[in-house]
């Protein structure tokens, strides 16, 4: 995969795993702007995927990459301390895509 495809995938895998956190942590503040860059986001993914299907492979490691960065910047934006988050990446490949899984 060219380094801007794995950037451009792991930005949208960054925003998808950072809103399910706040969904999964933060369920009472759970809002339509939430789910709306949720579903935007994976959209986007699903459009690359239909037309570069070879990527799919990628989900799990470029996720597992971005992990780190997402437990910084979800403490951030939540204010929960960054060990409130499981230090591994607790959502599947095929969780990340789901449009209708929200923790």
């Amino acid at each position: 995969m060219v380094s801007r495809e794995q950037k451009e995938l792991r930005s949208r895998l960054h925003q998808v795993i950072k809103h399910l956190l706040k969904c999964q942590y933060q369920p009472k503040r759970k809002s339509t702007s939430w789910i709306a860059t949720l579903d935007e986001r994976r959209a986007a993914i699903a459009r690359k995927l239909k037309r570069v299907p070879s990527y799919r492979q990628s989900i799990g490691p470029l996720a597992r990459q971005a992990y780190p960065r997402v437990i910084r910047a979800t403490a951030r934006e939540t204010r929960l301390p960054p060990g409130t988050f499981p230090p591994e990446l607790p959502y599947t490949p095929e969780q990340l895509l789901d449009e209708g899984f929200v923790p």
